[in-house]
């Protein structure tokens, strides 16, 4: 008799997990924004609200919603992440939408470049990684990455 709440708490645990599991990579329940639904390449227009000067090393991003990464180029390196996206999360004055948004796994090649470059894809990467929220404009041709309310990667679409 003992042996039957065992039983139910083993079957109870494994039905847990296994929830757990098919809450992660690949859970449909949630339909990003067409901007971001689709694989575009955004390119980098500021960093913490100053403008980056476009050149032939432009700082890139893609979104994967299908495999829910990102990829892109940053000035002589590539990076990629994880992220995760989550409802709409109100509007701000400016009429952007506003999603909640983390990036996790993030890593980049080791492509040796100039310090300054190094520096900058350092400071990027850092950014990307604390964001907390993204905003997307009415039209779905630009995006601000946010850590509470605070600015931090501005892009464009290309």
């Amino acid at each position: 008799m003992k042996s039957k709440p065992i039983s139910t708490i083993v079957i109870i645990t494994m039905l847990a997990m296994l929830v757990s599991c098919s809450a992660g990579r690949g859970d449909t329940s949630f339909a990003p924004p067409p901007s971001i639904s689709k694989e575009q390449v955004w390119q980098l227009t500021e960093v913490m609200g100053k403008a980056v000067g476009r050149t032939s090393e432009a700082v890139t991003l893609t979104f994967n919603p299908q495999t829910v990464t990102l990829k892109g180029k940053a000035y002589c390196n590539t990076y990629s992440a994880d992220y995760h996206m989550g409802v709409e999360d109100g509007r701000l004055s400016d009429g952007q939408s506003l999603y909640t948004f983390s990036v996790s796994s993030v890593g980049s090649t080791s492509v040796q470049c100039p310090d300054v470059e190094m520096n900058a894809l350092s400071r990027y990467l850092s950014l990307l990684a604390k964001a907390t929220h993204i905003g997307i404009n009415d039209t779905g041709t630009a995006i601000v990455i946010y850590q509470k309310g605070k600015p931090l990667l501005s892009f464009e679409l290309l």
